[in-house]
C-alpha cells in the first residue's frame, strides 16, 4: 500500500469520539481578529508555519510519492483552515497584492498586476495573511 493511501485511509476514519473533544462556542463569520481567542489565532499561525515547512520540504524532494505526500499535507491543512470560522479564504481576486499573493513561479511582481489564475488559495485572519495565495500573473 502506498504511503499516500495509508495517510488517506487513516484520516478518512471517523473513530474520534465527540465527547473527548473540548467544546467551544462557534464564532460568527463576521468575527474580527480581536474577537478571536488568542489560542485560536496561535493555532492557526502554527498550522501556517507547518504549511510553509511542508512546502519547503516539497521543493527539496525529487518528484514522486513523498513529494506528493508533503504537498497533500499542506493542502489538507489549508482546506481545514478554510473551513474555520474566523479564517477567510484568499481567492478569486483580480489584481496582485504582495501582502496577499505569492507569484508562481516566483518573480518580482508589482502590486496591481492582473492575476491570471490561482494555483492555491491563501488564508487570512482578519487583515493578517497567514498563508499567501499562490497565483499566476
Amino acid at each position: 500500500m502506498k504511503i499516500k493511501d495509508l495517510f488517506q485511509s487513516f484520516f478518512s476514519k471517523q473513530e474520534v469520539e465527540q465527547t473527548t473533544l473540548p467544546t467551544r462556542p462557534l464564532l460568527s463569520v463576521e468575527s474580527t481578529h480581536s474577537e478571536l481567542s488568542a489560542d485560536f489565532v496561535q493555532l492557526c499561525k502554527k498550522l501556517a508555519e507547518t504549511v510553509k515547512m511542508y512546502d519547503q520540504m516539497a521543493k527539496q524532494m525529487p518528484e514522486g510519492e513523498t513529494r506528493d505526500l508533503s504537498e497533500d499535507f499542506s493542502e489538507q491543512i489549508i482546506t481545514t483552515l478554510s473551513l474555520c470560522d474566523g479564517c477567510s479564504v484568499i481567492a478569486n481576486e483580480s489584481t496582485f497584492d504582495s501582502r496577499r499573493h505569492m507569484p508562481v513561479p516566483f518573480s518580482m511582481v508589482e502590486d496591481g498586476t492582473p492575476i491570471q489564475s490561482f494555483v492555491r488559495v491563501g488564508i487570512a485572519i482578519g487583515d493578517q495573511v497567514i498563508i499567501p495565495a499562490r497565483v499566476i500573473v
